[in-house]
């Protein structure tokens, strides 16, 4: 699922968008 990009978060953004990590905050 391609999530929104946060420019809050853009390592955890990074990560779910890359590979689909949503551990890394």
């Amino acid at each position: 699922e391609k999530l929104e990009r946060d420019p809050s978060n853009p390592r955890y953004i990074h990560t779910v968008w890359g590979v689909g990590y949503k551990f890394e905050a």
